[in-house]
């Protein structure tokens, strides 16, 4: 079954990342504050939480300056984003002219990018990242335990070490 699994994640365009790849994710307080608040409504229920971070890329440094809590159906172990609500985050990009630069949710347990969320992942550009965040994001504002991947043109999704920016 595993190697049923690694076989899967390599024909979506998944590969680890060679050792040291960073990307510099850089928070406006605002948006780390409300990054936090918007997931710990979701922890209370015991359920997992999305939230899109939305923004610039600059290089290698991803730059959030909002976070986007689109209407979701949420179960504790699974989210699904209905397209209505992902049209709803397209309008709201555009409206502050800015880029959907990334997804954070959370996970029951250890953070890790499940086969169904590398399935779900419908917008993938260069410099996207999806953030998984541990125990129901039960530990923020730390961030300790998240697991980062980066979407890149060339090497499709890759793991990153995060460089966090703006985060207590």
């Amino acid at each position: 079954m595993k190697q049923f699994l690694a076989a899967v994640i390599r024909w979506m365009g998944f590969t680890p990342s060679p050792t040291g790849m960073r990307t510099t994710i850089n928070f406006t307080p605002q948006a780390f504050a409300n990054l936090c608040g918007h997931l710990s409504a979701s922890c209370r229920l015991g359920h997992e939480g999305i939230v899109y971070l939305l923004g610039t890329i600059d290089g290698a440094e991803v730059i959030i300056g909002e976070v986007y809590a689109p209407a979701a159906e949420t179960t504790a172990g699974s989210f699904y984003v209905p397209e209505t609500s992902m049209a709803q985050l397209m309008r709201r990009a555009a409206d502050v002219n800015l880029m959907v630069v990334g997804q954070v949710h959370t996970h029951p347990g250890d953070a890790y990018h499940s086969n169904g969320d590398m399935l779900g992942m419908d917008i993938r550009h260069d410099g996207y990242v999806s953030i998984v965040v541990p125990s129901y994001g039960a530990r923020l504002p730390t961030l300790d335990g998240i697991d980062v991947i980066q979407f890149s043109d060339l090497a499709g999704w890759r793991s990153v070490e995060p460089i966090l920016v703006g985060v207590r």
